[in-house]
């Protein structure tokens, strides 16, 4: 009787068995850090030169400040300044050409001094006048004393307005100027003549 034949199955080979995993073991000793080349602390040398870099840069802030300060002062300064010159241009400009009650005499008459231009009658009375600190014709202080108001009366030719003249031509240049701590910050020309559009007598 014949044997039964045997096939052969496809079955895979059976899985190894995984292998345990070592346990870690602690360890006393701490951890080793990698430290790159890169990741290396601040020299002397380097905090050094940072904290003059920083330094140099806090005190061109404290003079930008300084400077913006001293700009906006002497801005204010000038405002000032200029008002200064045009109350007093406005003063001299509605006085008489001439002197109304004594002989025409270019300057100051009798009894007429630099000290008191409430007694000045006339355009050119106000010729070589000068105070500090600004003060109202009755002597009132209205500035600082670090401010001097000055004004000039010359006799010019029409044909020449930037010369002067010794003799009257029939037109007189009035300049006043006003300075603050020793320097100019305001100055303002006017011309005068015996029509006198200004409306004075």
């Amino acid at each position: 009787m014949p044997s039964p034949s045997t096939t052969p199955t496809n079955r895979p080979p059976p899985h190894p068995k995984p292998r345990p995993r070592p346990r870690p073991t602690l360890s006393s000793a701490p951890p080793k850090r990698l430290v790159s080349a890169d990741a290396r602390g601040f020299t002397l040398i380097e905090a050094a030169l940072g904290s003059l870099i920083v330094g140099s840069l806090f005190v061109a802030a404290l003079h930008t400040v300084a400077a913006s300060r001293t700009t906006a002062a002497s801005q204010a300064a000038r405002g000032e300044a200029i008002l200064l010159a045009q109350s007093l241009m406005e003063e001299v400009l509605a006085h008489p050409y001439t002197d109304p009650n004594q002989a025409p005499t270019f300057g100051r008459e009798t009894g007429e001094s630099g000290s008191n231009r409430a007694a000045f009658d006339d355009l050119d009375d106000f010729n070589g006048w000068t105070s500090s600190p600004p003060a109202a014709p009755d002597g009132t202080a209205v500035a600082s004393a670090r401010f001097r108001r000055s004004c000039e009366v010359k006799q010019v030719n029409p044909s020449n307005l930037s010369g002067s003249s010794s003799t009257d031509t029939g037109v007189r240049r009035v300049r006043v100027t006003v300075t603050h701590a020793d320097r100019v910050l305001a100055e303002l020309t006017a011309y005068r003549t015996p029509a006198n559009p200004w409306g004075a007598p």
